[in-house]
């Protein structure tokens, strides 16, 4: 659906915007997704109009999308993004 596209290119948008924000910090990652001022960034999942869960855990960063409405998964997919040292 539109809905799933939509979802996959603001993983990667986000992703990328965390790249953008760690190579002008030193190589750090942010604290919250707002913090990420250097590109826009999608507030929510345009599958569930929920907003994406992230939190950093040490130096990784962990973004979790919403299980998808009525599809009978009760499964979140969850992203570990890492910054090379």
């Amino acid at each position: 659906s539109y809905a799933r596209g939509e979802r996959r290119l603001d993983v990667l948008r986000i992703v990328e915007g965390l790249r953008l924000h760690a190579a002008k910090n030193d190589g750090r990652l942010p604290k919250s997704l707002a913090d990420v001022q250097i590109v826009p960034l999608p507030k929510v999942d345009a599958v569930t109009g929920r907003p994406f869960e992230f939190s950093l855990k040490n130096d990784m960063a962990v973004l979790t999308l919403p299980e998808e409405r009525g599809t009978g998964s009760k499964d979140a997919l969850t992203y570990e993004i890492t910054v090379a040292k």
